[in-house]
């Protein structure tokens, strides 16, 4: 399995398993009656499962993507960007660009 595949299968877990305790301490501490609401009904199961899969979904998106975006790092793993010293002069550059010669015969005519 390549090894992106095997990431975003992680970082999904790991966004299922922070919903699913998500979503137990939402249930536990009754937020706006949401416990009671459940344990109530008599298909308080299927509202339960809801929740958590779509926690789960958005908390394993989020988790994915953080992964993702941290990929280009490669500064240590300190998290933060080094900063280069400002520099008192400015730093003139050129660049060439390669032209075809059809083009360059089509300037030269149109100045003559």
């Amino acid at each position: 399995m390549p090894p992106l595949v095997k990431l975003m299968i992680k970082n999904a877990a790991i966004g299922f398993v922070a919903s699913a305790a998500f979503v137990a301490l939402l249930i536990w501490s009754d937020t706006a009656q949401l416990g009671s609401l459940i344990a109530g009904s008599p298909f308080g199961w299927l509202a339960a499962a809801m929740l958590v899969f779509f926690t789960a979904l958005t908390f394993g998106s989020v988790q994915i993507g953080i992964a993702i975006m941290g990929l280009g790092r490669n500064d240590g793993g300190s998290g933060r960007r080094k900063r280069r010293a400002p520099s008192d002069h400015p730093v003139q550059q050129f660049a060439t660009v390669a032209q075809p010669a059809a083009v360059l015969d089509r300037h030269r005519n149109a100045s003559l």
